[in-house]
């Protein structure tokens, strides 16, 4: 069985039915072998902000069970989301994965500053330290997606510098996080399959081109369910994601990066 986790557009194209090209992409979805999960598209929520109102979050779920149920004759649909629905309310309503949402959110609006234009390479060192340094004061994990999406926007990725949108008025991070956070959410997925013994491949399906193009370059290579923690993972990049760097700059970057990774957990 393959467990595909529905980005928030892909419901989205299913609920305003507009997109022909779109929606024939979904339907390749629909075998029966899939099961289709709106687990993702939940957690981000309908309307530009977290949500926190339960009855609002059990609406939404019953929402786009129903949609799904529609939409695909195939496949199977993700009942936990109903057959557990008081156990998942109360996780969405406390921000399951988002414990550090303020910190992610204030990190961003600061980087944002430092990265609304393209840096010249001269400069980008001493940014690439003033990002860690920040992310250091923010305690947001140095091997965070979102620490890496601003590091390869700094060294020249185009699919990164859209993911993140920055700009120089007015900045929401809102978006960005949620896509960023998107891998933190699957790694989460993933751990609690394994702890549970569910065999079930898991994938992503968006149709938010940059964000599709960033996690083909992202890998997640561990995750697993820490009890007061909640889930530790490790993600690898590749070099795609850094296009400035040349093969031993990225060699001694991902080193750089090791170790101040390294140095935080210790602190």
């Amino acid at each position: 069985m393959t467990r595909i986790l529905l980005d928030r557009n892909a419901v989205s194209t299913i609920k305003q039915k507009i997109l022909p090209h779109r929606d024939r992409e979904l339907r390749l979805l629909d075998k029966p072998n899939n099961l289709i999960s709106p687990f993702l598209s939940i957690q981000e929520g309908n309307i530009g902000s977290q949500m926190k109102d339960k009855k609002e979050i059990e609406k939404l779920i019953n929402q786009e069970l129903i949609l799904l149920k529609k939409f695909f004759k195939k496949a199977k649909i993700d009942i936990a989301l109903s057959q557990q629905k008081e156990l998942f309310i109360n996780s969405f309503s406390e921000g399951m994965g988002t414990e550090k949402w303020n910190n992610y959110n204030d990190f961003l609006l600061v980087v944002n500053d430092l990265l609304y234009q393209p840096i010249a390479k001269i400069e980008q060192d001493t940014i690439k330290r003033s990002i860690l340094k920040k992310a250091n004061e923010f305690k947001v994990d140095l091997g965070h997606t979102i620490v890496i999406c601003c590091l390869s926007t700094l060294y020249g990725c185009s699919f990164s510098r859209k993911i993140l949108k920055f700009s120089p008025k007015n900045y929401n991070p809102y978006n960005a996080l949620n896509d960023l956070i998107t891998i933190s959410r699957i790694a989460q997925i993933k751990a609690m399959a394994i702890e549970h013994n569910i065999k079930d491949k898991i994938e992503f399906f968006t149709f938010d081109k940059p964000l599709d193009d960033f996690f083909k370059n992202v890998t997640i290579s561990s995750q697993k369910l820490v009890p007061n923690v909640g889930t530790e993972i490790e993600i690898t990049f590749t070099n795609k994601l850094f296009p400035n760097l040349g093969k031993d700059e990225f060699i001694d970057f991902k080193k750089e990066l090791s170790i101040c990774i390294t140095k935080q957990s210790s602190q």
